[in-house]
């Protein structure tokens, strides 16, 4: 590597390195993520095989729907972009706010364990503007109106309608890509689902009792979809960032139309009921249900958690927040050089590989997609920061003026689901004793990413400590690559 082959970053990625060319699949694990009934998937914006958290720690704070909620919409303001989030709301001194940290990707190329995206990404100065009015005016806005039964309503909300329409605005975008993807789907299913309504109304009145229940349920559908269309048919295609393309009447129209089935969403009988409603292509209902409410199921748990009653939440967001913005280093280009040198400082760290030599190294990493062969033995990979690491970096660097107890630890909310890196530093800095703690919100997507980098911030202390339970980590998981793979070569093999 280009880099001393002392540093931290050289070891770290050249573990990775290894660790990618050997996992067959790009990714570690592909268990399911236990959600512990804690967010119930609400805000996954994707689900590439999440995996279960090695070390769940205890410690879960009532405000992680509300951060979850925020990185969300500011992710979808960006095109599906990662945003991370660490919130302080437990200072309630008379002098002091409610403060978020944010560090979004804001114009790195997408990755691969992101979405696609085609949709252009506003401005850094753009974002910053929408975001401030989202957070430091609307949600204080939403914080400081009365407490009412029920919190989703809009109905004598300026307030809540402000945020909502807002937030609509900020994810324009975003939103009709989603929606115009089942445009042509849902025009197909309203007609025939209004027909099995009417059918369904029609019955005698002792099988309609029965079945009320599901009709209640369909015309919530009905209501839903036939918003969309408006909402679709109202937004002209165009680049162009307006806050007024769509009338602010059909904007609420069609999150109240979401907010209502929302509960439904999370219903094993009210999902099986939709699949098999007896309309062409009823079994796409709960997919374009799902994806068209992302925004407002965010914007849902924020007005919920903004309308706690007593001593809580509420009022402390009443009072004011404050805001910032945590920068990531760009990206930069760093060669990987496979001789026998290189072979002999991974073979120190990671015995598995004392009979791998270059060359199958080498041809390994060649058959690999996202990493670029530079001549014979030079790979180059894009080394990033990611957003969790840029937090971890604010919160856990010996300069950082610590305003949150080190032994608390720090929710970190992440709109994507986080890579396989973050997740095994966050668990080795969780192992040492002394050093900042934090907890992921969210699934892990196991992803391996060879340009990752090392935090730079941490306490000298702690790093070599933390660098070497991270390495250790990535030993198990090639060890366990290495063993799968020359299992099945032998099995091929007898075959």
């Amino acid at each position: 590597m280009n880099e001393p082959s002392s540093t931290l970053n050289t070891a770290v990625c050249l573990s990775l390195v290894a660790l990618h060319a050997h996992e067959e699949s790009n990714c570690i694990y592909t268990i399911t993520h236990h959600n512990g009934g804690c967010c119930n998937g609400h805000w996954e914006l994707a689900s590439n095989f999440p995996f279960e958290r090695k070390t769940r720690l205890p410690y879960h704070p009532k405000y992680a729907p509300l951060l979850d909620a925020l990185a969300v919409i500011i992710s979808l303001h960006l095109g599906r972009r990662q945003v991370a989030l660490i919130g302080d709301f437990q200072s309630v001194g008379s002098d002091v706010y409610a403060k978020v940290w944010i560090a979004a990707d804001t114009g790195t190329p997408e990755s691969e364990s992101g979405s696609s995206n085609s949709t252009p990404t506003p401005t850094q100065s753009s974002v910053e503007s929408d975001v401030d009015r989202l957070i430091l005016r609307h949600l204080v806005d939403v914080a400081k109106t009365e407490t009412t039964e029920n919190t989703s309503a809009l109905t004598g909300s300026e307030a809540k309608a402000e945020l909502v329409a807002h937030a609509y605005r900020m994810c324009r975008a975003e939103i009709r890509k989603i929606m115009t993807r089942h445009y042509e789907a849902v025009q197909g299913i309203l007609p025939p689902l209004g027909d099995v309504i009417t059918q369904l109304s029609s019955e005698p009145d002792a099988m309609r009792s029965e079945g009320g229940p599901k009709i209640d349920l369909l015309r919530k559908v009905q209501r839903v979809f036939a918003a969309l269309i408006a909402y679709l048919e109202a937004d002209a295609p165009s680049d162009r960032w307006q806050e007024n393309d769509v009338p602010r009447s059909l904007v609420l129209e069609l999150h109240q139309s979401i907010v209502e089935i929302i509960p439904s969403l999370s219903s094993k009988a009210d999902l099986h009921a939709l699949e098999w409603t007896a309309v062409p292509d009823g079994f796409m209902i709960p997919t374009i249900l799902t994806r068209a409410s992302t925004l407002t199921q965010a914007l849902d748990d924020i007005t919920r958690q903004c309308n706690e009653t007593g001593k809580g939440l509420r009022e402390i967001l009443a009072r004011g927040i404050l805001r910032e913005w945590v920068p990531r280093p760009p990206s930069k280009a760093t060669s990987v050089t496979i001789d026998e040198t290189c072979m002999t400082e991974l073979r120190s760290r990671h015995a598995i590989l004392k009979d791998v030599s270059p060359d199958e190294l080498i041809e390994r990493l060649s058959k690999k997609p996202y990493i670029t062969r530079v001549d014979q033995t030079t790979f180059e990979v894009t080394a990033n920061t990611h957003c969790e690491v840029a937090l971890i970096n604010r919160f856990a660097s010996p300069s950082h003026n610590r305003d949150l107890d080190i032994a608390v630890p720090s929710y970190v909310a992440c709109a994507l689901p986080f890579c396989f890196a973050c997740h095994t530093l966050v668990c080795a800095m969780n192992e040492v004793p002394g050093s900042k703690q934090f907890q992921m919100g969210g699934p892990c997507n196991g992803v391996i990413d060879r340009g990752w980098q090392f935090p730079e911030s941490l306490p000298h202390a702690l790093e070599i400590e933390i660098k070497d339970l991270f390495i250790a980590d990535c030993d198990v998981a090639l060890e366990r690559a290495i063993a799968e793979y020359y299992t099945k070569t032998q099995n091929y093999r007898r075959i």
